[in-house]
């Protein structure tokens, strides 16, 4: 999903889904600090929070550190 935002942006017509839906899975991915925005309705943005390095980038954070 955070790829297809970053190279789209449009949440619930990439799921498939309602917008309501969309707003909940946007909401989650910003609560978890893995999206940003400068505004409610502003455009989102990838957000790369120490924690999920080893998420994003596998081979050079391993899990754990």
């Amino acid at each position: 999903m955070l790829r297809e935002v970053f190279l789209r942006g449009e949440v619930p017509r990439i799921i498939g889904a309602s917008p309501r839906t969309g707003q909940k899975l946007v909401g989650e991915l910003l609560a978890q600090h893995l999206l940003i925005s400068d505004s409610p309705k502003g455009r989102l943005r990838l957000e790369f929070p120490a924690e999920a390095a080893g998420h994003y980038f596998p081979h050079h954070y391993p899990a754990g550190l």
